[in-house]
């Protein structure tokens, strides 16, 4: 194996393509950056509205996932940045590959980078998954034990290639960069996997509604569809891009964009007949809540969970 003082020599085909790959995604990801920043600063004003519909222990916890969404978001642009510097510095696409993974900070996917990386995806991962198993709390024993299995494994999976690619501190070539990519896919399949979960979920649940009040009835539920397919699309599209083009970071996105979006209001009501949602200084203030189901839908017109786990039937 090849030391760090000696490392191996670089195709300057391979290395040119690499760089290039690389300053894209830094600059795709600095755009990425700049969103975050901006979904995080209005949510944290919409967060700050007091709201009846709304605890104060969830609003703190959705401030502190921000909070520290943002810092990994932050510290991940300080490295690209601190990377484009070095390559600058340096002139050759060689010389910049051929410190890959040997250097804490300042070259493409160093092992501080690597973390950040890891602990972004597992908090945008975390986040879905905990939507997931909040919504299928009131269904059947046997469906949510089905439901729980799966979840569990795809946790378990990503807790277990995210490690691996923690651990893989070697200065052998893309060694790393393997074990990242394979990281990414499986985040990928179980972004879309947890979306369609929930999906279908919720489009079970919408049926019985439409059944009794109509059609006109259920449109809260699409609406919550349309935030998640709007993740799940962005989360499918940033993890395209860190494939194709390495970069580093913009995965903090997707979970801050659920938050907002329900914050902002563009969710369900209470009352799935009402039409209206409460109004505080002009702004329209969702619920940040977890939607659970009793057991028969067809006889539950809607139930509601507040985020302290209280239930409110109507």
């Amino acid at each position: 194996m090849p030391s760090i003082d000696n490392p191996v020599s670089v195709d300057p085909v391979v290395a040119s393509r690499f760089l290039q790959c690389w300053l894209v995604g830094n600059i795709l990801g600095a755009t990425a950056y700049g969103i975050s920043l901006t979904l995080s600063w209005n949510c944290l004003i919409l967060l700050s509205k007091p709201t009846s519909m709304t605890s104060i222990r969830m609003r703190r916890v959705m401030v502190t996932l921000i909070g520290f969404m943002c810092m990994l978001s932050t510290a991940a642009f300080i490295l690209a940045t601190g990377g484009v510097v070095s390559w600058s510095k340096n002139g050759t696409a060689e010389g910049i590959v051929s410190k890959y993974g040997t250097r804490f900070w300042g070259e493409p996917y160093s092992p501080v980078e690597l973390i950040l990386i890891v602990l972004a995806t597992w908090c945008c991962d975390g986040f879905m998954i905990w939507r997931c198993v909040m919504l299928y709390g009131g269904v059947s024993r046997r469906a949510r034990i089905a439901v729980m299995t799966f979840v569990t494994l795809l946790t378990m999976t990503s807790l277990a290639i995210g490690i691996c690619a923690l651990v893989t501190f070697t200065p052998v070539k893309w060694q790393i960069y393997s074990i990242l990519t394979l990281f990414e896919l499986i985040s990928l399949m179980a972004n879309g996997s947890i979306a369609c979960l929930i999906i279908a979920r919720i489009v079970y649940h919408q049926h019985y509604l439409r059944k009794i009040f109509g059609s006109d009835y259920g449109t809260a539920y699409t609406k919550i569809m349309s935030i998640l397919i709007e993740s799940a699309s962005l989360t499918l599209v940033l993890s395209l891009v860190h494939i194709v083009l390495a970069a580093a970071y913009g995965r903090t996105i997707s979970p801050i964009l659920i938050i907002f979006r329900v914050a902002q209001g563009r969710t369900w009501q209470a009352d799935p007949t009402g039409s209206l949602a409460p109004i505080s200084n002009g702004l329209e203030l969702g619920q940040l809540s977890s939607l659970k189901f009793a057991d028969n839908d067809a006889y539950s017109i809607m139930t509601h969970t507040t985020l302290d786990d209280s239930r409110v039937s109507a």
